[in-house]
């Protein structure tokens, strides 16, 4: 009933006004995206100052690389495991710094990527 009531305005509304009025439905795939963005949220905040949760999402440090660029702050997951863990900046891997350099010489001065390798540098 209320697709019926919303076509029908959206039919009968002036046209400047149609593509405001009409409702926009996430697909799977953004839907996907939203949970994933919430995850490294919540990934973020675990790891944040816990040198031993940083550990155990160090291990897991791969499958957060594969996924820097899809816009679910992966970024600042990464940032957070190296962050005031002197132990494991050491760990960190040299070919990341490699992409980094390259991505922000690209991409400009992205403040996710400058976040990251502020957090290994200090």
């Amino acid at each position: 009933m209320a697709r019926f009531f919303r076509s029908c305005f959206i039919k009968n509304a002036p046209r400047f006004a149609r593509r405001s009025l009409e409702v926009k439905e996430k697909t799977k795939h953004d839907k996907v995206k939203d949970i994933l963005l919430l995850c490294n949220t919540f990934l973020t905040w675990f790891v944040r100052d816990n040198a031993e949760n940083q550990e155990l999402a160090f291990q897991n440090l791969d499958l957060l690389q594969e996924t820097i660029d899809e816009g679910i702050d992966s970024t600042r997951v990464i940032a957070q495991i190296f962050r005031k863990n002197e132990k494991l900046m050491k760990l960190f891997p040299e070919h990341l710094i490699e992409i980094f350099a390259d991505k922000i010489a690209l991409q400009g001065r992205n403040p996710d990527y400058l976040d990251l390798l502020e957090s290994i540098v200090r």
